[in-house]
């Protein structure tokens, strides 16, 4: 008995983790698109970096149609894996863009939710992707 509980437990951390990292990515991606809560205003030394990605006019449409695509799939659980791949170099993006160029505490928060979301997630499919790191 002891144990199909701690199993059950295990099985329900794994799905809520995946499931809250879909939730944040479906959630930011969607808001581009239909705008319904306000982002924070970028700090001033973020501009030129921000303002050097928006000048490829295709850039942030395909971030954040991944965004909705990749939180999709961790929400429904199909392609997890491929969507963690995909979302690899975004979640290394946030972290280094809040860690050098935005230092505010609030601003820290949800990229640190979701970094630590991520590696866990990674983590629990780290079985099915230690192919990609063998020669």
């Amino acid at each position: 008995m002891k144990y199909n509980f701690l199993k059950m437990l295990n099985g329900v951390t794994k799905n809520s983790s995946r499931i809250m990292l879909g939730v944040i990515f479906l959630s930011y991606g969607l808001n581009s698109v239909l705008n319904f809560f306000s982002t924070p205003t970028p700090p001033p030394q973020s501009h030129d970096f921000l303002l050097g990605l928006a000048s490829a006019p295709y850039f942030f449409p395909l971030l954040k149609g991944l965004e909705i695509l990749c939180g999709l799939a961790l929400l429904t659980g199909r392609y997890t894996k491929l969507a963690l791949v995909v979302l690899t170099p975004i979640v290394v993006n946030i972290a280094l863009f809040h860690g050098f160029l935005d230092h505010s505490l609030e601003s820290l928060v949800m990229p640190s939710i979701m970094f630590v979301l991520y590696l866990h997630v990674l983590w629990q499919n780290r079985k099915d992707l230690k192919y990609l790191l063998e020669r």
